[in-house]
């Protein structure tokens, strides 16, 4: 968290912003991980979960885009293409949300 902060503070640097947002997606994730295991409730274990997978499925994003300015690759990232990447973690979310319709991702 401390890591993503510092970052964020340092966006004189191209890369800072995304690379911030990578720590604090990585941070939620490992955090609610963590969170989760604690709980014994079930209804207190979902909302854990739910929060860990706002982490989880923007890791990925954030990595590529991380990835693409420090190594200076990033004339393909317009402002359209950025949103589209975030796609699937929407969709990702989205159906972890609506589990118990469909039960793609737990059963019980």
């Amino acid at each position: 968290l401390l890591l993503g902060v510092y970052a964020f503070n340092q966006r004189k640097e191209s890369f800072a912003f995304f690379f911030s947002m990578l720590m604090f997606a990585i941070f939620m994730w490992t955090f609610f991980y963590g969170i989760e295991l604690t709980l014994s409730s079930i209804l207190h274990m979902h909302i854990a979960l739910m929060l860990q997978y706002l982490g989880i499925a923007t890791v990925p994003v954030f990595f590529l885009l991380f990835s693409a300015v420090y190594t200076k690759h990033h004339f393909w990232l317009s402002p359209i293409r950025t949103v589209l990447l975030f796609v699937v973690p929407i969709i990702t979310i989205a159906a972890l949300s609506t589990n118990e319709l469909h039960r793609l991702f737990y059963t019980s």
